[in-house]
């Protein structure tokens, strides 16, 4: 063990602060696009995501609103 690791817990990382950013954004746009494909299916004859309602944006709203837990360290390792 080096000198510079004494004292130091291996088991608390923290991320440097733009990743909270990146990971409100990613989850505001995942949100977004959950809403705007609900709000297609509720009123009718309006147009908001390219092609229309589709179950596809909620998956993708899922996926892009999911990965927003890496940015927001849900899934580093603790050892």
């Amino acid at each position: 063990m080096g000198s510079s690791e004494k004292g130091r817990n291996p088991a608390l990382r923290i991320r440097p602060g733009w990743h909270r950013v990146v990971g409100w954004l990613s989850l505001a746009a995942g949100l977004a696009i959950i809403a705007l494909n609900d709000t297609m299916q509720l009123a009718s004859g309006i147009t908001l995501l390219p092609g229309g309602h589709s179950e596809l944006y909620l998956l993708a709203g899922i996926a892009v609103t999911g990965t927003s837990l890496w940015w927001f360290g849900w899934m580093d390792r603790a050892e």
